[in-house]
């Protein structure tokens, strides 16, 4: 973020400019690797779903703290099937992006 950014609102618009180019600039950041955005996204949910059920906590509600443009929305959808799914995050163009690439009944925060 800009040194410049200080109130809530140019942090949104900061992170708005961003979303349109984050998963082209994530693919290459990561390219290193070997692997795609989408598999860091899944194994993240899937040890998510390790850990819930090692835990034996059950919920009908999940929320995706700072979803950005949505990546982790199909693994969610994959492992936890029956979930309510809420995406909390601060870009309104984030949002936008998220909601064209993975249409469904996600409630955005």
């Amino acid at each position: 973020m800009s040194p410049t950014a200080n109130k809530p609102s140019d942090l949104c618009a900061e992170f708005d400019l961003l979303a349109d180019e984050y998963q082209s600039n994530l693919t290459n950041a990561i390219a290193i690797t070997g692997e795609t955005p989408d598999f860091f996204a899944e194994y993240k949910v899937a040890d998510s779903l390790q850990k819930v059920q090692a835990s034996n906590v059950s919920s009908t509600t999940v929320l995706d703290f700072g979803s950005g443009i949505g990546n982790s929305i199909p693994f969610f959808r994959k492992y936890f099937p029956s979930i309510s799914i809420s995406c909390a995050e601060v870009s309104e163009r984030s949002i936008e992006v998220s909601k064209s690439r993975f249409p469904g009944h996600e409630t955005y925060l």
